[in-house]
């Protein structure tokens, strides 16, 4: 996982970033596209605990349907139906995170995996108490407790390092509860834990109906776009 980390920095020039509200989304898509980037990513995993959330599917269409570069669609998108629903919403392609985490080349705790497995792992939350700023996670012990009122979190990356040694020692001792179980919105969706098999799988579903979607998608767009 760690080798496809050198590719960033040009994914991050080739593309742009949508934010998650609407207006700012669909602002931040029209002004970047006349840039000189290949692709938009629209997605819904940046977000504020407090403020109006737009999901995936929502904000896609908005983004498709103002900018002229493919399209690429990432946020609680973990198995062909979320792959394909992006796609007839007129995405090129999608992002997926979570999903992999289950897989054994991930590089996840063996706990982290389990809890991934478990029936209650779509019971995510957000929280800043693991590195300072805000992420996403199974709600658990640990959570609750760092998102409780009053409890002091310190400024990244102190807050990171803290957490760290102790979710060290709390996987020693096998306290799930008790270490950061990280996870998008699309946690619960996966039972895979070979990667290979999962990527073929998905190729498999996938391409049972990405055609006719793919296509009815393009005529659809283009139909509205001369209405």
């Amino acid at each position: 996982m760690r080798r496809t980390c050198r590719y960033a920095s040009k994914i991050r020039r080739a593309c742009f970033w949508t934010p998650t509200y609407p207006c700012s989304a669909l602002f931040t898509a029209f002004r970047r596209e006349k840039s000189s980037t290949s692709a938009g990513i629209s997605t819904s995993s940046r977000l504020e605990p407090r403020q109006r959330l737009t999901r995936t599917l929502s904000l896609v269409p908005r983004i498709v349907d103002r900018v002229d570069v493919p399209v690429i669609a990432a946020g609680g998108i973990g198995d062909a139906r979320g792959f394909v629903a992006a796609m007839a919403l007129g995405a090129e392609a999608v992002q997926m995170g979570t999903v992999f985490l289950t897989c054994e080349e991930s590089g996840a705790s063996r706990l982290h995996r389990e809890a991934l497995l478990r029936r209650d792992a779509g019971h995510t939350g957000l929280t800043r108490g693991f590195t300072g700023r805000l992420a996403r996670g199974i709600d658990n012990t640990l959570m609750q407790q760092f998102n409780q009122t009053g409890t002091e979190i310190l400024p990244y990356p102190l807050q990171r390092g803290l957490v760290r040694h102790l979710s060290v020692a709390a996987g020693t001792a096998g306290r799930p509860d008790l270490v950061p179980l990280w996870a998008g919105q699309s946690a619960g969706l996966s039972a895979c834990t070979d990667v290979s098999v999962f990527l073929q799988s998905l190729l498999e579903e996938v391409s049972a109906i990405a055609g006719p979607i793919s296509n009815w998608s393009a005529k659809y767009r283009e139909s509205h776009a001369t209405a």
